[in-house]
């Protein structure tokens, strides 16, 4: 919330301060444009910007009905989406503070109005509540509570997910593979390969199972793991992007085959092509291995 001073009219300037999971609000109270009063709130870490403006404007209402006696109010916000909660009733209805704003307002009806200010805009109470607000974000205990609404609820439990997918797929990714990490970077990239056609050749290049001359080196099936092309290592990479006996296979892939693989994973239009890739590299692997 921000509020203009140098006005001859009273008024309150909430303010709101947000960073990361760190959740301030503050009040400053003029009269006549001298500073009369001020406080800041820290918040719980759930809370929204809008539970921040809301908290200011309840604050500020409650001062007024306390102590202001019978004098004339403004109450100076720059948040749109508050005036619009508190001009609704449906919208009041759905939120715990803006009902309380109501209801003190009720005790003193016709005294204080709501007015909308831009932000940003220099004006001297704007930076005094900014300041406050991010005092009271910095404090180490929160100091005014608020409800968590359903929508900050599915959120939270969407992050909590996502945070659990990324654990499971670090964990998982370690037994794998070592070509997993090249095609599948980060558990996305794992979602996204089940949406298009997977085919037996394309899960064993990309999990790890093709016979490569470095995965057979490394299993003690082979005394060497040089490609047959003279390149010193073998592996999957290797005869996806450079080797010279898979060049007519990649040339047939759209777009030609990225740096990095896993651009072929989430480029589900380049999935047929990879397909055939893989299959090229399974045949050439198999007859290589029959040779042995």
């Amino acid at each position: 919330m921000r509020a203009a001073s140098r006005a001859p009219f009273n008024l309150t300037t909430p303010a709101e301060y947000s960073f990361s999971v760190k959740t301030g609000a503050a009040l400053v109270v003029y009269r006549e444009g001298v500073e009369v009063y001020s406080n800041f709130w820290k918040l719980s870490p759930y809370a929204t910007i809008t539970d921040c403006e809301l908290l200011g404007v309840l604050e500020a209402v409650r001062w007024i009905v306390s102590t202001a006696g019978d004098e004339a109010w403004e109450i100076f916000t720059d948040s749109q989406a508050v005036l619009k909660i508190l001009s609704s009733r449906s919208s009041t209805a759905r939120w715990d503070k803006a009902r309380q704003i109501y209801l003190s307002l009720s005790e003193i009806p016709g005294r204080v109005s709501l007015r909308w200010v831009p932000g940003h805009s220099s004006i001297s109470a704007n930076e005094r509540a900014d300041e406050l607000a991010a005092k009271g974000a910095s404090m180490r205990e929160v100091s005014a509570e608020t409800e968590i609404s359903v929508r900050t609820l599915r959120r939270y439990q969407g992050e909590a997910g996502r945070l659990s997918l990324r654990k499971w797929w670090s964990d998982k990714r370690a037994s794998l593979g070592t070509s997993v990490n090249d095609l599948f970077y980060c558990a996305s990239h794992a979602r996204l390969w089940i949406r298009g056609e997977v085919t037996a050749a394309s899960s064993a290049v990309v999990f790890g199972r093709a016979p490569t001359p470095a995965h057979l080196y490394r299993c003690g099936v082979v005394n060497s793991p040089e490609c047959d092309c003279g390149a010193p290592v073998g592996n999957t990479r290797h005869y996806l992007l450079s080797c010279p006996l898979l060049e007519q296979a990649r040339n047939r892939v759209k777009g030609g085959v990225p740096y990095h693989l896993y651009k072929l994973i989430v480029d589900l239009k380049r999935r047929k092509s990879f397909n055939q890739l893989c299959s090229a590299l399974m045949q050439y692997l198999d007859a290589r291995r029959g040779l042995l």
